[in-house]
């Protein structure tokens, strides 16, 4: 903390609240406040865990893949499958057309080891070339790590298939929800991905039931105008495509709960909005305002700010607290900003989520919609020459990077609705 005076003009901050932009600070005082552990979850519970562990590459001191580690270990209690967000190729931002990140993967599976944590295996699928945002070159994706000790990995698909553009399917065996391709992507060539990260959903066994997991990090915020700031309603368009996204993993979800109506579903990651969001709204019932049926359940509570990681499960699945829908869990706050989320829920079919930057959902009962089958079409904002960035002179509202449209399918009427309530209009993806 603090101590003393800390003087400045109050300013807004980029995506949502205030900021002192301080001339003046105070001595800092250490009071050794103790970082956030969550408790390890009994054997008859499955515990899962997501973690935004901001673009480590291989060549990274190790002291940060050792920091990684000790959340995941120490403040995570080790969780038995964890969805990984923001993991960077074999040779980070230098952009050669390297997409392959096994170096990384592996560094970061050593750390843990070394932080004395379980021999995780991962399952990732890498991206196409500059084509999922994030630092150029960089070429972020989505991962899983898990206990192969406690679960199992349900490999499906032939290995000659190109995961990064071909989706997986949800198909039937012997009666019950399966995947075509797991690990897989969902939708991958779908327009509401345009520069983002794809989900990735893999189907786990854990003491003989199968679980869903579908790791996320949805469209960011850049370029967005700030949601207190002095735009009021706030040009917000990548809120658009957000929706658009979870409009596509909902209708994903409710796939599975047609075959199954209980079957253990799980979505976890960075979303990038708020649990009261139109996204997030969209990801649950299937419409932007709340109408539809609710076919997934939240059991995480937000403070102040935006949620790092949501977590969300089919309704119905049952847990440790005073309400059927509730699921045990915690957010985990680390040193230096790091939020996590870990969830964990007893019997028969638990499961937990961790860190954040996003937010987390799963599915329920055997409920689905049709997407509307009009498209949306957006305008881009006035052009800002980089020149004008360089100098600062570019306004909150102006397009930094060139004009482009961008065309999503199947949330037309999600655009009209957040025109509507002061949203904005598309923008280009980030």
């Amino acid at each position: 903390m603090f101590t003393g005076a800390t003087i400045g003009p109050i300013d807004y901050s980029q995506f949502g609240g205030y900021l002192i932009a301080a001339t003046t600070l105070g001595a800092v005082q250490d009071n050794h406040l103790a970082p956030v552990v969550a408790t390890a979850a009994p054997k008859k519970q499955l515990s899962i865990a997501t973690y935004n562990v901001e673009n480590p590459a291989p060549s990274n001191p190790d002291s940060k893949f050792q920091a990684l580690a000790r959340g995941i270990v120490t403040n995570l209690a080790s969780p038995d499958i964890i969805a990984v967000e923001e993991v960077q190729d074999n040779d980070g931002a230098t952009d050669d057309g390297v997409v392959a990140a096994d170096q990384t993967i592996s560094k970061l599976t050593a750390a843990v080891v070394a932080a004395g944590g379980p021999h995780y295996d991962s399952r990732e699928i890498d991206p196409v070339n500059d084509q999922d945002g994030g630092q150029p070159g960089g070429n972020i994706r989505v991962m899983f790590l898990y206990n192969p000790a406690v679960v199992t990995f349900a490999d499906a698909g032939a290995p000659t298939v190109n995961r990064s553009t071909t989706g997986t399917q949800v198909t039937k065996k012997k009666g019950e929800p399966a995947l075509s391709l797991s690990p897989g992507r969902i939708d991958p060539t779908n327009a509401v991905w345009n520069a983002s990260r794809k989900p990735l959903v893999g189907e786990f066994e854990f003491n003989g039931q199968d679980v869903f997991v579908i790791a996320n990090h949805f469209d960011a915020k850049l370029g967005d105008q700030s949601q207190d700031g002095r735009f009021q309603f706030p040009a917000q368009s990548s809120a658009v495509q957000r929706a658009g996204q979870a409009l596509v993993e909902h209708n994903f979800i409710n796939q599975i709960l047609a075959i199954d109506k209980k079957a253990n579903a799980v979505v976890v990651g960075d979303l990038n909005d708020y649990q009261f969001s139109p996204a997030l709204s969209v990801l649950k019932t299937g419409t932007s305002d709340g109408s539809g049926k609710p076919t997934l359940t939240r059991p995480d509570h937000h403070p102040a700010g935006q949620p790092a990681v949501h977590l969300r499960f089919r309704r119905g699945v049952r847990g440790p607290g005073p309400h059927p829908d509730h699921q045990g869990h915690r957010h985990v706050h680390l040193p230096g900003g790091a939020r996590q989320r870990r969830v964990r829920r007893p019997g028969q079919r638990p499961r937990p989520a961790g860190r954040g930057h996003q937010a987390l959902t799963a599915g329920s009962g055997g409920w689905g919609t049709q997407p509307p089958q009009d498209g949306g079409r957006g305008t881009r904002p006035p052009y800002c020459p980089r020149t004008a960035v360089a100098s600062g002179a570019c306004e909150a509202g102006e397009d930094c990077r060139g004009p482009t449209d961008v065309t999503v399918p199947n949330v037309g009427q999600i655009a009209a609705d957040q025109a509507g309530a002061g949203l904005g209009t598309l923008r280009p993806a980030r």
